[in-house]
């Protein structure tokens, strides 16, 4: 499996923020800062033209949910989102 969030998906070894049917979020391996998340789809697709629109829809459904607990937990101002 050459793709590295396949991977991580499948071997469950992400430090999960939330998991869903169609989308997941995990912190990545060297964050860039706090709060850094990465949501990407559960299923490998090679690009944003070759995933389907409900999977695009869960994904950033998703997006809005972890970037309001962000905010929240971080208190954070809505201009850096």
């Amino acid at each position: 499996m050459d793709c590295v969030f396949c991977r991580l998906i499948h071997e469950g070894t992400a430090r999960w923020v939330a998991r869903e049917a169609e989308s997941c979020a995990f912190t990545p391996l060297d964050p860039l800062a706090p709060g850094h998340t990465l949501v990407v789809p559960t299923r490998h697709f090679a690009d944003v033209f070759a995933c389907p629109h409900d999977v695009l829809t869960a994904s950033f459904a998703l997006v809005q949910r972890v970037a309001a607990a962000m905010r929240t937990v971080l208190d954070a101002s809505a201009s850096i989102f």
